[in-house]
């Protein structure tokens, strides 16, 4: 009996784990694309200025 609760609360720490890599693998895709879409609205307004002015 003992030897089955060891096994149950190392699949649990496991199952911690993945979560916590996976919100950090989310967390950083939505960074990623949030900072793509910033500098592309960036861009975007700078080369406009840019050509107004000329």
């Amino acid at each position: 009996m003992k030897k089955k609760r060891k096994k149950k609360k190392k699949e649990r720490k496991s199952l911690q784990k993945v979560r916590k890599v996976s919100r950090s693998v989310i967390a950083m895709v939505i960074g990623g694309i949030i900072g793509i879409v910033v500098i592309t609205f960036t861009a975007l307004f700078v080369r406009n200025k840019t050509k107004k002015k000329s």
